[in-house]
């Protein structure tokens, strides 16, 4: 499978499916980043201890994913593997394997640029093909949404010290919905720092 993607993780809620090797590995990379992470398991096995995330001992359920940004698929059953990433597309959520699956479904979700910074190309039959797309996607984001980029970056900063994960969820989403200049106003007027100081309309995008 060809895989580009580049993320900002730090504040996010991500979750891992699978309590071996492979989820805890997922698990560990994911926390490094400075994502808030759980991992669903029936069972954990051996090395879970020393890891930063979550555990909570339940089986799978489409219902997980919900408030999740990007969602790891790290079970040792290759059919509820496709079946995690099946229903990420699904959900709008970035969804991810840990072992190489010729039958994983393209994700379609991924193939666009995100709210900080992501670009995420799957495409399982040209590996060229989607090393373009990637390409092209993120400098979209870095040209069409380079401004808001900014101004949202320091807004989770700031929200992360003074709101719970869902609450600070449900703002980010706003916050991103709004135009760059109302969302600079917006940013002042709450009192959010921005470095460097938010730019005037002109200098958004």
């Amino acid at each position: 499978m060809a895989f580009c993607l580049r993320l900002e993780l730090t504040g996010r809620p991500c979750v891992v499916f699978g309590g071996g090797t492979q989820g805890l590995r997922r698990a560990k990379q994911l926390t490094a980043e400075g994502a808030e992470v759980t991992v669903y398991s029936p069972s954990f096995g051996p090395g879970w201890q020393d890891c930063p995330a979550r555990l909570l001992p339940l089986a799978y359920a489409p219902q997980l994913l919900d408030g999740a940004f990007l969602a790891a698929a790290a079970t040792d059953d290759a059919a509820l593997n496709r079946r995690i990433l099946a229903d990420c597309a699904g959900r709008g959520v970035v969804g991810i394997s840990s072992t190489a699956d010729p039958d994983a479904p393209f994700h379609p979700m991924a193939a666009r640029p995100f709210e900080g910074g992501v670009t995420a190309v799957s495409m399982p039959e040209s590996p060229a093909l989607a090393a373009l797309a990637a390409g092209e996607l993120s400098q979209l984001a870095e040209t069409r949404y380079a401004g808001r980029l900014n101004l949202l970056a320091a807004a989770r900063r700031w929200v992360r010290t003074r709101l719970e994960p869902r609450q600070r969820r449900e703002l980010l989403r706003q916050l991103a919905a709004l135009p760059a200049d109302q969302l600079a106003r917006t940013l002042e007027e709450m009192g959010v720092p921005c470095q460097p100081k938010c730019p005037p309309k002109g200098e958004l995008e």
